[in-house]
């Protein structure tokens, strides 16, 4: 069946244009965050107030940064923290905005801040499972993988199919990695693979745990197919796209994707 030619922004209204913009992010492709940029500027321009499209912008920026498709870092961080702000002022009680926020922070590795965004989200929403999931995420990172476990298992039981659970998935495997269970960490990035193939980070982590595990046929293949996705995955992309890490992670992580096969 053929594919029907997307709507152009200007035919639409700012909830339809947000709305097909964050649908575009969910691709996580360079192509689709292009799209998706277009559309969330069409939404503010229709409505200078409408704080999750400043977030989702946000978001795009943030693409841009780990998926390595910015000429400029430093340039996209900026672009990252304007939309973010520009979104913090029109709605500071939005889980949405809150969570945005702690992107950021993750981004330009200031932890505390990160944890503070995430804990509010959970405090305007107790039951939104992104909140608990992207906290967890951060803890883990951070080296508490009990905790993060603990979180991420709330956001699992609060939403069992959620579209993102990918991300859920992902942060489990990162914090039984984070604490050295390398084969229940390879086994939940497993996982994350299964819901979202197209995410190189989900590879890397099963890359890595196999690697530490002695698996190096695994290791390999899983590392050839973060490399296929994105060709520049290196130890500095890794550094930056987990930026809050605690250096001992950090170090152990990109320890195994270089017995796996990652060039430095």
């Amino acid at each position: 069946m053929r594919r029907a030619k997307e709507k152009d922004p200007a035919s639409l209204d700012a909830w339809e244009c947000a709305h097909r913009g964050w649908g575009h992010i969910q691709q996580g492709t360079r192509k689709d965050n292009e799209k998706a940029r277009s559309f969330l500027r069409k939404a503010i321009e229709l409505d200078p107030d409408y704080a999750e499209a400043f977030a989702w912008l946000a978001l795009t920026h943030y693409l841009d940064i780990v998926l390595q498709t910015t000429d400029s870092v430093q340039q996209s961080i900026a672009e990252m923290q304007r939309a973010a702000q520009a979104a913090v002022e029109r709605s500071p009680d939005s889980v949405t905005v809150q969570i945005t926020l702690g992107w950021y922070h993750m981004v330009t590795g200031q932890r505390g801040k990160a944890i503070a965004a995430f804990e509010r989200a959970i405090q305007v929403n107790p039951s939104n499972p992104h909140a608990y999931a992207h906290l967890g995420l951060c803890v883990a990172l951070a080296g508490s993988s009990d905790e993060a476990i603990a979180k991420i298992q709330t956001a699992i039981r609060l939403s069992p199919r959620d579209y993102e659970m990918h991300i859920f998935f992902h942060a489990m495997g990162l914090a039984h990695f984070v604490a050295g269970r390398f084969e229940e960490a390879a086994e939940w990035s497993q996982r994350g693979v299964e819901r979202k193939p197209t995410n190189a980070y989900h590879h890397a982590v099963v890359a890595a745990s196999h690697a530490h595990l002695g698996r190096m046929s695994e290791a390999q293949v899983a590392l050839e197919e973060a490399l296929r996705l994105q060709p520049g995955l290196c130890e500095d992309s890794v550094r930056l796209t987990y930026a809050v890490a605690a250096p001992s992670f950090l170090d152990r992580l990109i320890e195994g994707l270089r017995k796996a096969g990652m060039k430095e």
